[in-house]
C-alpha cells in the first residue's frame, strides 16, 4: 500500500509538473540526453532489473501499482530499443508531450489518484 501511494504521488507530481512552463527546457535536455549509448544502456538495464523484480513476486498482476510500473518500464524498454535503430520515436513522444501537454497531465494525475485511492 506505501508504495501503491508513493508511485500516485510521483504520477501527481509529473501531471502537475507538464503543466509548469519549464517543460520545454526539460524536454529538450531529455531529447539530447536520449541521444547517449551510455543512457540507453543504464535505462535499458534499470528498466530489466525493475521488470524482472516486479514480475517474480505471486500474483503480481492483482495490484494496481505493480500493473502501472510493469506497463511503464515495458514502454521504457521498447523506447530504448527503438532508439538504437531510430531516434525519431524518442522525438516524436517528446513532441508529443509539447504538444498534448494537457491530455497527458489528466492521464498522469488521474493514474496518481487512481494509485492513492485505489478502488476496491
Amino acid at each position: 500500500m506505501i508504495i501503491s501511494i508513493l508511485i500516485g504521488i510521483i504520477f501527481l507530481s509529473a501531471g502537475i509538473f507538464i503543466l509548469t512552463p519549464g517543460l520545454s527546457r526539460v524536454l529538450k535536455v531529455r531529447a539530447q540526453v536520449g541521444r547517449y549509448p551510455l543512457v540507453k544502456g543504464i535505462i535499458g538495464f534499470v528498466s530489466s532489473i525493475i521488470l524482472i523484480t516486479v514480475t517474480l513476486q505471486e500474483h503480481w498482476f492483482e495490484e494496481l501499482w505493480r500493473v502501472v510500473v510493469f506497463v511503464v518500464f515495458v514502454f521504457a524498454l521498447l523506447q530504448v530499443i527503438s532508439t538504437i535503430f531510430t531516434m525519431k520515436f524518442w522525438d516524436g513522444i517528446t513532441d508529443f508531450v509539447r504538444k498534448h501537454s494537457l491530455i497527458v497531465s489528466a492521464f498522469m494525475i488521474l493514474l496518481g489518484l487512481l494509485l492513492i485511492a485505489p478502488l476496491n
